[in-house]
């Protein structure tokens, strides 16, 4: 597939095949997350979780990332980042399944679901800085605006693309289903962090 070169492309970095094939992991991953969120809440009312146990969801999920940020930063700086990223990534998939078995069970309630979103937030909040700076690595100069515009343009199609996936999932193939893809999504981001090869370990970003 060929994309707009040049140093101005937003696409350049997909000339990259290591980023390139993260990119597309991610988008896939981060749709079925999305997916997964619209089918958490559905799971919660389904259970009849109470309209406070529903509100804690935001309290949960954001948790992690003030508690967590700065620690995480200062190990991304100590640890290997593509370990960091790598755990993180089975971390989630063991999430995600576990509550698809959970769900296929019938064992899964409203406190069962809060504590996995706590989960899942804590996995983020502790790659978020590894994920930032490995984007660093992976990409050249020439392609590191490109990588970074890429990483949130990522998000906006995940976001578009989830909540209809998880619409359209829910009726036709079940909650259960839906948790058991966004453990797949986070498999196949694994797959493509492995295939990454580190050089030197050397970061891209510009220093102050």
């Amino acid at each position: 597939m060929k994309y707009p070169s040049g140093k101005t492309s937003t696409w350049l970095a997909l000339q990259n095949p290591v980023y390139s094939k993260l990119w597309f992991a991610m988008v896939i991953s981060g749709s079925w997350m999305a997916a997964q969120n619209t089918a958490i809440f559905w799971a919660l009312n389904a259970l009849g979780a109470t309209t406070v146990l529903i509100s804690l969801m935001a309290t949960v999920s954001a948790l992690p990332g003030a508690l967590f940020t700065l620690p995480a930063g200062a190990i991304a700086d100590m640890v290997n980042r593509k370990k960091i990223l790598l755990y993180v990534q089975l971390w989630h998939a063991a999430i995600a399944i576990g509550l698809a078995i959970l769900w296929a069970a019938h064992l899964l309630n409203p406190y069962l679901i809060l504590t996995g979103a706590f989960l899942f937030s804590l996995g983020f909040a502790f790659s978020a800085p590894a994920s930032s700076a490995a984007i660093a690595e992976m990409a050249s100069a020439e392609e590191l605006a490109s990588a970074y515009t890429l990483s949130g343009l990522q998000l906006d199609v995940s976001g578009i693309i989830g909540p209809l996936l998880g619409g359209l999932s829910i009726p036709f193939m079940g909650v259960s289903f839906i948790f058991g893809a966004n453990g797949v999504g986070f498999l196949l981001m694994f797959l493509a962090i492995l295939q990454w090869k580190r050089v030197g370990a050397q970061s891209n970003l510009p220093l102050d």
